[in-house]
């Protein structure tokens, strides 16, 4: 409903709902294409104008690092194609840096609504090339985690399992850190995710 005219109305009830269910942050998404529509055009509107909005409202943010570039056919596959969300991440995270500290990466990979052909293999790239460009752009990015989508159509999702245990048991030297990626962060009262977020 974002580019609806009463989009501003709808997300007011929308956080409305939220406060009275006692939620503390949210989830939404931050489409490549739409942030970077062109390799070398940037278009941060809507997405200032989120952030802005859940701060106001005091609701944690996690912002969603989705889908292909508006130049792609597929999602990432190549090693061109994870350098290049990498660097979209770099941008992102370095814009926000000072006001996000949770990220997520692509929305359900193993099923084929978000990820055509869904690959663990890939999408374990897809995680490690992420992580990485998030954490230089800021050390204290608190957790970068996946989210499987329960559906298991016709046998061909990938297993995400399989993915988390890929990038724990290479992470180390991949990504030169003693923790490799936290998928399921330690969190105080006050930064505390939905745990269903971590199963």
């Amino acid at each position: 409903y974002r580019d609806e005219p009463n989009a501003i109305e709808r997300a007011e009830t929308k956080l409305s709902w939220l406060k009275k269910s006692g939620a503390s942050f949210d989830r939404f998404d931050f489409w490549w294409n739409d942030l970077q529509p062109q390799p070398d055009k940037w278009k941060w509107d809507k997405a200032d104008w989120l952030i802005s909005f859940y701060e106001k409202h005091r609701i944690g943010m996690l912002p969603i690092l989705c889908y292909r570039a508006a130049w792609m056919n597929d999602p990432p596959h190549t090693r061109e194609d994870f350098k290049e969300f990498g660097d979209y991440v770099s941008k992102v995270v370095s814009r926000y840096r000072e006001r996000v500290k949770y990220w997520e990466i692509w929305n359900e990979p193993n099923i084929p609504t978000f990820w055509k052909s869904p690959s663990a293999a890939d999408y374990t790239k897809l995680l490690k090339a992420a992580y990485a460009a998030a954490k230089k752009m800021e050390k204290r990015v608190a957790g970068i985690e996946p989210a499987k989508g329960r559906q298991n159509p016709n046998g061909l999702v990938s297993n995400l399992a399989t993915c988390q245990r890929q990038v724990i048991a290479d992470g180390q030297n991949s990504l030169r850190t003693n923790k490799t990626i936290d998928l399921c962060p330690k969190r105080n009262e006050r930064d505390q995710i939905n745990e269903s977020k971590c199963r």
